[in-house]
């Protein structure tokens, strides 16, 4: 009898440890350490439910390399407004304010046009290559919206909507929303 409680014993001790090393993890592992698994992030698909604008326009002058960051934020204005109007849309349970979600989007394009090259970005430069003045248009572009956390985080530190950046971060999937735009007109002038 005294042998099999010891038994008992050493096992029981032995699957504590085991247990106890296992829900360690490392610190920032988004696992068993500081931070637990995030089962509550609302999926993009969930955020932005309306992915598609009528009609976006641009004025541009000839040579001007930095006409992407106006029609990236109009992009981000008007993907916004549809879907905090939209009651399908998960966006306020991500952030309920749409001044904040647009200062925190917006501050993207000043991070890829200056510090962090994004392909997706630099995809709109591919719209209007003209360099005469005149109204040029496109239609049916898609264009792939980039939400990677790191780049939130970056783009908005030390902005006074720093703290909703990493609630949204912390609410929201990161990944690509493709936004179908019917149509762009560009003002080259």
């Amino acid at each position: 009898m005294k042998k099999l409680l010891t038994l008992l014993s050493a096992v029981s001790l032995t699957a504590t440890s085991s247990a106890s090393v296992v829900a360690c993890g490392e610190p920032n592992d988004n696992g068993g350490g500081e931070k637990p698994p995030k089962d509550d992030l609302y999926k993009l698909n969930e955020v932005f439910v309306d992915k598609t604008i009528e009609k976006i326009e641009v004025t541009r002058s000839i040579g001007d390399k930095t006409w992407t960051v106006p029609l990236y934020r109009g992009i981000v204005n008007l993907i916004l407004e549809n879907n905090y109007n939209n009651n399908d849309s998960k966006i306020k349970k991500v952030l309920s304010s749409e001044n904040n979600m647009s200062n925190i989007l917006m501050a993207l394009s000043d991070l890829y046009s200056t510090t962090v090259h994004n392909e997706n970005f630099d995809s709109l430069k591919q719209i209007s290559l003209e360099d005469q003045p005149g109204t040029y248009e496109t239609n049916e572009y898609v264009f792939k919206m980039d939400l990677i956390h790191s780049d939130i985080i970056e783009a908005n530190k030390g902005k006074p909507w720093e703290k909703y950046a990493k609630e949204v971060t912390e609410k929201m999937e990161a990944g690509t929303v493709e936004i179908l735009i019917k149509k762009i007109v560009i003002k080259v002038i």
